[in-house]
């Protein structure tokens, strides 16, 4: 089983791929080069993880359009940016969850609006649904992944990585098939699914234990050029 890093908030690019889970999934150093199926197992794994869908429980923060408009990284705990809310909203629309605002007037003024404090909590679909992944997070999978083709599977530099250490990029297709509330959730979004994607792929070896550890992926439309996400340098 795979340690998954729990972002803390939901990526700007928010697709397909509605929440990029990076994983330490590994495989042995000398079978990465020359096996398709270890290769797809692998990323397959950073596929699957990408699709648990992470929904903050308890008390959470939300920036007003102000700070939101500023951009930056958020480093506090429980804070994100005014346009989660709507994220939120949809799966209150769906009935995964219900989300109770707290009066304005018990939070201070700060970057020149106040900050809007909600209690986010689970229906019974949503505790049905879920499962616990981290402190006041649970997860929600949104679909199924099985990685049928490895088209490329090579040494990778790029400047923005350390160049150190030793990559591979891995280029792939993969069949999707969401969850029935994946298909809910997607059909709030207006977001048509297809049966297949493309998927991009960012491993690194671990000389301690001579393995390759998944890093981050993208995803993309077979028919279309470019990916709609961008977390490999």
């Amino acid at each position: 089983m795979c340690h998954s890093k729990l972002p803390k908030s939901i990526a700007s690019s928010m697709a397909l791929l509605p929440l990029l889970v990076l994983t330490a999934c590994s495989l042995p150093y000398g079978r990465v080069a020359g096996s398709d199926s270890d290769i797809s197992a692998i990323v397959n794994e950073g596929l699957t993880n990408s699709q648990v869908m992470l929904i903050p429980i308890g008390t959470i923060q939300v920036l007003n359009p102000f700070e939101s408009a500023l951009g930056g990284a958020i480093t506090e705990e429980g804070v994100y940016r005014h346009q989660y809310l709507q994220e939120l909203r949809l799966l209150e629309r769906i009935g995964l969850i219900q989300i109770r605002e707290v009066p304005q007037r018990a939070l201070g003024f700060l970057g020149g609006g106040a900050r809007f404090k909600y209690e986010v909590s689970l229906t019974d679909r949503g505790r049905k649904a879920a499962e616990p992944k981290k402190e006041n997070f649970v997860g929600v999978v949104l679909g199924r992944t099985q990685v049928t083709k490895v088209v490329k599977n090579e040494k990778y530099t790029n400047p923005n990585l350390p160049q150190s250490e030793d990559y591979r990029l891995v280029l792939g297709v993969y069949n999707y098939t969401p969850t029935d509330i994946g298909k809910e959730y997607f059909a709030a979004r207006n977001q048509q699914l297809q049966s297949q994607y493309k998927v991009k792929a960012l491993l690194k070896h671990n000389p301690f234990t001579s393995r390759y550890e998944f890093v981050a992926l993208d995803w993309g439309y077979l028919d279309k050029d470019g990916w709609e996400t961008h977390q490999v340098p």
